[in-house]
């Protein structure tokens, strides 16, 4: 597979070049009226588990205004399984990839193009539909008729809610909890009952893993290991599991420690299986990655942890979530990690203050929030934890780092 990195320098570089090109000719010819009514419409979600759960919510609103449109998702095999149990909200799943686009030339009303930087999104939006709305970024809003904007000041599934208000679309601000067939449901079951993981003994959830592409974003595993020592022997948790893909068994074993409290489920099940699992935690920390908002649309009290990137776009979204974030206390250049500008860097900071954004986070102020969240009832779906909750940007000011 070829590495994420080099797919956004070539989707920066090369198809920006193609954007810059033929922009202003798709601009200058984009022309009429919307449409009155939507009887075929596409939203794209080319990658990102974590970013597909927030686009639910929009699928729905479209799904509630025109009960009988054709309703499809082209996305990756790697995210499809976010969109392949709607209840009916999406009528089709097209998996990215050259026959499947080709098929789909000018076959929309309208496409909603939720991908919040990448070039090639814009012109797939252009190509497959007569009407688009997109993010206003860089030079892709040239292929877009309506556009969103992409500051910091709301939470990405109201930046999405907002694309559906040009077509009189309005939606409520609340995750879709996610499903699956009962196969995998039944074979949720079986893993848990097979780690030793009763309903009645309901475990706290671990995401110690980030993507390779965003390192930064990843707390460190030592603390992860601490933390989970600490709820375990004062009983504020009787288990904890750990989620993450076959990759990431290393760093879980190093978390677990030999601990038989511990449950490593990381690489034994699917994305969909995986949805079962975390609803049956009784709690979930994790760094800003897909699991994180899994865990949130499920119900499950979410705490995250942001280093580089940006809480107001991308905390856990409903009631009693939370997310701990001192980036803008310790870094000049925090939030440095925003894909809705385009901005996905490595660290800016050289030697000991790499990472610093994250790193600031103490295990005693992650263990204090897991313990206060589970004294209180789980959270309904519904907005994004503000950083003046508990738990959101703490009090405590640090001297900001600059570049060595």
């Amino acid at each position: 597979m070829i590495d994420v990195r080099i797919l956004r320098r070539l989707d920066r570089y090369v198809l920006g070049a193609v954007t810059l090109v033929f922009g202003p000719v798709v601009k200058l010819l984009s022309s009429g009226r919307d449409p009155l009514s939507l009887r075929k419409v596409l939203l794209i979600k080319l990658w990102a588990i974590g970013d597909s759960v927030l686009s639910l919510p929009l699928i729905h609103a479209i799904r509630d205004r025109y009960p009988d449109s054709e309703i499809d998702v082209l996305c990756h095999a790697s995210n499809r399984s976010v969109f392949d149990n709607t209840n009916g909200a999406v009528s089709n799943v097209v998996e990215i990839g050259i026959r499947n686009v080709l098929r789909l030339f000018r076959k929309y009303d309208v496409c909603f193009d939720t991908e919040p930087y990448l070039n090639l999104s814009a012109i797939l939006s252009a190509y497959c539909a007569r009407r688009r709305v997109g993010f206003r970024n860089r030079l892709r809003w040239l292929y877009y008729h309506h556009t969103v904007d992409t500051d910091l000041n709301r939470h990405a599934v109201e930046k999405y809610l907002e694309m559906g208000t040009f077509f009189g679309i309005t939606g409520r601000n609340r995750l879709v909890p996610l499903g699956g067939s009962n196969r995998s449901r039944e074979a949720a079951e079986r893993l848990l009952l097979e780690n030793g993981i009763t309903p009645e003994g309901a475990p706290v959830g671990f995401c110690a893993a980030v993507g390779n592409s965003v390192k930064a974003r990843q707390w460190p595993r030592d603390r992860f290991r601490e933390l989970a020592k600490r709820i375990l022997d004062d009983g504020t948790a009787g288990r904890v599991a750990l989620f993450g893909t076959a990759g990431d068994r290393e760093l879980n074993a190093y978390i677990r420690d030999g601990d038989p409290r511990i449950a490593d489920l990381s690489g034994k099940a699917t994305l969909e299986e995986t949805f079962f699992l975390i609803r049956s935690m009784k709690a979930f920390v994790s760094n800003d990655t897909g699991p994180m908002h899994i865990a949130a649309a499920q119900g499950v009290p979410t705490l995250g942890l942001f280093g580089p990137s940006c809480p107001e776009l991308w905390a856990p979204y409903g009631e009693g979530n939370r997310y701990i974030s001192h980036g803008r206390e310790v870094c000049e250049y925090c939030p440095c990690n925003v894909p809705h500008k385009g901005l996905v860097p490595e660290c800016y900071l050289k030697g000991e203050s790499k990472d610093i954004c994250i790193r600031a986070i103490t295990v005693e102020e992650v263990y204090q929030a897991i313990r206060e969240m589970m004294r209180t009832s789980a959270p309904a779906p519904a907005r994004a934890a503000s950083p003046g909750r508990p738990g959101g940007t703490p009090s405590s000011k640090r001297k900001s780092a600059s570049r060595e």
